[in-house]
């Protein structure tokens, strides 16, 4: 009498070990979600066209990947998105605009905390609870870069960025 149904259920236990392991062979474990871009033909197109010298990294640091490239003609805009090695996202947003439209629109939270000396350059920094944000106005234009890496990962990148890349 028993013995009907714990066959059954070692049956059933059985299909469903099967299925669960065809499952896991069968499906790909999850990639990165977001996918790389190549934003050097945006950047030479951007440099050709901007009222101001556009400023980009001259090559990414290893496990470094550029996710989002864009430059709006209508407002001069330049943005290059980037994720480090470990996920943390750096921004780059120019503007022929100025630096309280800039900050306004993309870091709007942000406390000063005064100004640094990065790159040869004095950049006003900001900050919310998790996010950097180092800003400029030099010939023409405003540069913002913010982003949820390290102060110190965010001077270094600031300080790598050139025109022209």
């Amino acid at each position: 009498m028993l013995g009907d149904p714990l066959r059954t259920t070692l049956v059933l236990l059985a299909i469903i070990a099967v299925l669960a392991g065809a499952g896991r062979l069968l499906s790909a474990p999850p990639g990165n979600p977001v996918p790389a871009v190549d934003y050097e033909p945006a950047l030479a197109d951007a440099q050709d066209v901007a009222p101001y010298d556009v400023l980009a990294p001259a090559d990414l640091p290893e496990g470094w990947r550029a996710t989002s490239v864009r430059y709006l003609s209508g407002g001069a805009l330049w943005h290059l998105g980037i994720l480090t090695d470990d996920e943390r996202y750096i921004g780059i947003e120019q503007s022929p605009d100025s630096v309280e439209a800039l900050v306004e629109e993309f870091a709007q939270e942000a406390e000063p905390e005064g100004s640094r000396e990065v790159g040869g350059e004095t950049w006003e920094l900001l900050r919310t609870e998790d996010r950097l944000t180092l800003v400029r106005r030099a010939d023409g234009a405003t540069t913002l870069v913010t982003g949820t890496a390290s102060q110190a990962t965010m001077e270094d990148f600031v300080a790598g960025l050139s025109a022209g890349g």
